[in-house]
């Protein structure tokens, strides 16, 4: 179960990215984010719609690129049940959370030493054969 604090997020667009485990509630449709992993590595996503379609860039914590691909929008809205706790830590509801999930699209890349190691490519989240 997912957890979440303060208000209800039931009127704002979450996209989750299951890949990267991130939940992404974004102001705007188009805008590109910048989120932070434990190690100091980052992804970078950029918003095409408020579904989920989007490009990506993981940067390793020498900012040499780790990563990219694409997502296609999600095909629908998904659902969860989410813990609402206030500031103190205390439950105060349990709620149904509606989010998009994208699916991976198109070239997927990834690098290591600034070198590309491996290729794969998607359609609608489903890996095609080389």
């Amino acid at each position: 179960m997912f957890s979440i604090y303060s208000e209800s997020y039931s009127q704002h667009n979450v996209i989750y990215f299951s890949e990267f485990d991130i939940y992404l509630t974004p102001q705007k449709c188009t805008d590109t984010l910048k989120y932070f992993f434990g190690d100091s590595s980052y992804i970078l996503i950029k918003l095409h719609d408020c579904e989920g379609a989007s490009s990506f860039v993981i940067y390793n914590n020498k900012k040499d690129i780790k990563s990219s691909g694409f997502y296609s929008k999600s095909l629908d809205t998904l659902k969860k049940y989410v813990s609402v706790y206030d500031y103190s830590g205390n439950l105060v509801r349990i709620e149904v959370l509606k989010y998009f999930e994208p699916l991976k699209e198109s070239d997927w890349y990834y690098y290591e030493n600034k070198k590309l190691i491996r290729k794969e490519k998607y359609k609608l989240g489903v890996k095609l054969k080389e």
